[in-house]
């Protein structure tokens, strides 16, 4: 399990199932069952269950990236780099431009007349570009890019799993209310504090969550990734400047 697949994929797992693992812990405790059982099983089953989920949250924030795309009008990277685009300063992003032309015919940077007439293919041309740039990235081992690369992803599937993150702490709290209400014989008055408390972490988690992972989020740390990549541009060679070869007189 390297970084990304931790905090990216694994992370964002773990978060969603906090309404559950504060369940467990609470009836566990409550009932004074024994641990030996969980933690014999623990070592074999951890593993196995969090590849699996940590697939399943990879899946569903693919998922929300196309949504979020097409209501961002495109991913980032490829959008910043358009002329229409005024995230980047102009003038940086002439040198990436000038940066990613000097790579050869592949990577030929629309003008802002041909991006106006044909959108579509020079957003191709921009989408080739970022491509490029991430191989290179991810070659180079560029430290700042995977940085940002692990917050987004980890932003992207947290988000993907908020629906289920949520579903699960409602009914975590509905199983809770209804053990608490068993513990009281029926009556609101006579719940035991430290199950008030305990409901009201869940409600507590479930707002946090609806509020702080939201469209914006995400998007905020799709900007920083793009950016990040985006400068790895001004590090490509610049193109060669032709010379014009001095004529001599023959003697």
């Amino acid at each position: 399990m390297d970084t990304y697949d931790y905090r990216a994929r694994h992370l964002p797992v773990v978060l969603a199932g906090l309404p559950v693992l504060w369940t467990l812990a609470i009836v566990i405790v409550d009932f004074g069952l024994s641990l030996s059982w969980p933690l014999l099983t623990a070592s074999g089953v951890t593993a196995a269950v969090f590849m699996l989920f940590g697939r399943f949250a990879r899946a569903k924030g693919r998922e929300v990236q196309v949504n979020l795309s097409k209501d961002w009008g495109g991913m980032p990277a490829t959008a910043m780099l358009r002329h229409r685009d005024t995230r980047l300063n102009p003038h940086t992003k002439a040198l990436y431009h000038e940066r990613i032309r000097a790579l050869g015919q592949p990577f030929r940077m629309p003008t802002r007349e041909e991006e106006d007439v044909d959108p579509a293919s020079a957003d191709n041309l921009y989408g080739a570009a970022v491509d490029e740039l991430r191989r290179r990235a991810k070659a180079g081992d560029n430290k700042a890019v995977a940085r940002e690369n692990v917050g987004y992803g980890f932003a992207r599937n947290l988000y993907g799993l908020k629906p289920y993150a949520l579903g699960l702490a409602g009914l975590c709290f509905i199983a809770l209310a209804a053990l608490a209400l068993w513990r009281s014989g029926g009556a609101l008055a006579a719940v035991r504090p430290i199950d008030a408390l305990a409901l009201a972490a869940l409600v507590g988690y479930a707002g946090v969550f609806a509020l702080i992972v939201t469209p914006s989020f995400v998007r905020h740390h799709a900007e920083g990734y793009s950016a990040a990549l985006l400068e790895t541009a001004a590090t490509l060679p610049a193109r060669p400047r032709r010379t014009k070869s001095k004529s001599t007189d023959p003697a």
